[in-house]
């Protein structure tokens, strides 16, 4: 089971990141190529997400497989946000006040 809530965590950060290029892609004044760490990186989010839900003890069922497709996806998209965030701060050089 658990094997089974980490491919749906990582379908969902599948989903989450092909729509996140195709805005980016399409965006006329700033498009973007295709970045395969960013994909990679959001796929291993994904799956830590589908980890920790499995190990938890939450079990796919094919009543919740859309609810819990939403749940991954808005879970990695928070957790990839945090890490950035965490990033940006660490990496920043200090403002001179």
């Amino acid at each position: 089971m658990v094997a089974e809530t980490i491919i749906l965590a990582v379908l969902a950060a599948i989903v989450y990141a092909g729509t996140e290029f195709i805005k980016k892609y399409l965006d006329p004044e700033h498009p973007e190529t295709f970045n395969y760490v960013k994909f990679v990186a959001t796929l291993i989010i994904g799956a830590v997400i589908g980890a920790a839900a499995g190990y938890e003890g939450t079990i796919p069922t094919q009543l919740s497989i859309t609810e819990q497709l939403a749940l991954y996806a808005g879970s990695v998209v928070v957790l990839e946000n945090m890490l950035k965030i965490i990033y940006k701060f660490i990496t920043k050089p200090a403002q001179e006040g």
